[in-house]
């Protein structure tokens, strides 16, 4: 394994550096305790987290989408059930003109109503696709038979969906993220 650095900022922010001299590629994630354990109601960490990159104050989603593929950089949004991991991968040389934009999503998401419409309703379409699976649904009654109510046990369902609000995505970024 490569050697690592580890750092911790004034702002009680961690990080950990994994220098690298064969490759001109930087990643960059970073993880926060917004996972599906911290959500008030179920899908609020999975919309939040998709969320951050369909538009920020000054940048549309296709102007977002735009700038990554210009710099050609890759944003992975995944919110798992404990952590939100948001990274980014990018040519080293272009790492300054990609990091602004990535610090501005998870600053000053716009949480977009048309935006979040066409993401529920997507996510709708493909429940209910995966809906027909029996692997997916075996894996939903497994982790209900062993993890019973518990966040890690819950699976999502189409009425989720209906309540998910740009509003409670949005208390829910200020306050986790």
């Amino acid at each position: 394994l490569p050697g690592y650095d580890r750092f911790l900022e004034s702002n009680g922010l961690t990080g950990i550096l994994i220098p690298s001299d064969k490759q001109e590629v930087v990643r960059i994630e970073f993880f926060f305790r917004a996972g599906k354990i911290y959500e008030p109601s179920a899908l609020v960490a999975h919309f939040t987290t998709t969320m951050l990159e369909k538009g920020t104050r000054k940048h549309s989603a296709e102007a977002i989408s735009a700038i990554l593929d210009f710099y050609s950089a890759h944003l992975e949004l995944s919110a798992g059930y404990d952590y939100t991991n948001v990274g980014l991968v990018c040519l080293t040389q272009n790492l300054n003109k990609v990091l602004p934009l990535l610090l501005e999503m998870l600053r000053e998401p716009s949480f977009d109503e048309s935006e979040l419409r066409i993401s529920k309703e997507i996510f709708a379409q493909n429940l209910q696709i995966n809906l027909e699976k029996n692997s997916f649904v075996a894996g939903q009654h497994i982790r209900k038979l062993i993890f019973g109510n518990h966040p890690y046990g819950t699976s999502p369902a189409v009425e989720y969906v209906e309540s998910i609000e740009s509003g409670i995505l949005e208390k829910f970024f200020k306050e986790t993220f």
